[in-house]
């Protein structure tokens, strides 16, 4: 989690690597994750953390990390890693699937500004659009008022 929330793309696939050098398989690596994402997010609530299965002490280590990682990346890392499940049982690649995963859980957070800065740019423009059709339709409808009162006063 710590590779991942600082973008440290080396220590997360290093990590995977002797992870893998052990004899586990890569959606064991993945499930492990996603449910340590799940309780993650569990431990950002009070109400949700009561619902796991945890001694004291490690829902206090929970609830601490959690405080280090927005539900936005808990989220959208368990997105990826249940995409990532889905697709390791058909892949003929199975530890590149696993590694992509990683490197897309690894920019989250990156990727997730860029969007939202792009849609708040959008949204932006939108407005500046609206405003503008808005004054323009407004200047329209005041021409020719404005052509009918010289010809009446001519």
């Amino acid at each position: 989690t710590d590779a991942l929330l600082t973008e440290n793309l080396s220590d997360g696939l290093q990590l995977l690597d002797q992870i893998l050098k052990k004899g586990f398989e890569g959606d064991d690596f993945i499930l492990g994750l996603c449910e340590h994402f799940r309780n993650l997010l569990f431990c950002k609530d009070a109400n949700t953390l009561a619902l796991m299965e945890l001694s004291e002490n490690l829902k206090q280590k929970y609830h601490e990390q959690s405080s280090l990682a927005s539900a936005d990346f808990l989220v959208n890392c368990l997105n990826l890693g249940n995409q990532c499940d889905v697709q390791y049982k058909q892949s003929k690649n199975k530890r590149l699937t696993v590694e992509l995963t990683l490197i897309k859980m690894c920019y989250v957070n990156s990727v997730l500004t860029v969007e939202a800065d792009s849609s708040k740019k959008k949204l932006s423009e939108v407005k500046e659009n609206t405003q503008d059709k808005k004054y323009k339709t407004q200047e329209e409808s005041q021409e020719p008022r404005t052509k009918r009162e010289k010809k009446v006063c001519a």
